[in-house]
């Protein structure tokens, strides 16, 4: 778990520090916040991945990461939900 929150504050570090943000440090920002359950840290990275216009092949595949972080968002909502019960 250190290690990603390493790698999470070098990649906030290179990605504040570029004036137009970089797809692909947010897109691998994202993952890393995944890998520590920030998951709507993890969607914001995602999104502003896409908003930066990646290349189409990299697009595809960081659409692909949001759609299965909301199926994951989803079963810890599901699973949350069921232990309040």
């Amino acid at each position: 778990r250190s290690s990603f929150q390493s790698a999470i504050e070098q990649l906030e570090r290179a990605l504040a520090q570029l004036d137009k943000g970089d797809p692909v440090i947010a897109w691998h920002l994202g993952d890393a916040y995944r890998s520590v359950s920030r998951f709507q840290d993890a969607l914001r990275s995602y999104e502003q991945a896409l908003a930066l216009e990646p290349k189409a092949t990299d697009a595809e595949k960081i659409r692909a990461q949001i759609e299965l972080l909301r199926l994951q968002m989803g079963q810890a909502r599901g699973r949350e939900s069921g232990a309040a019960r």
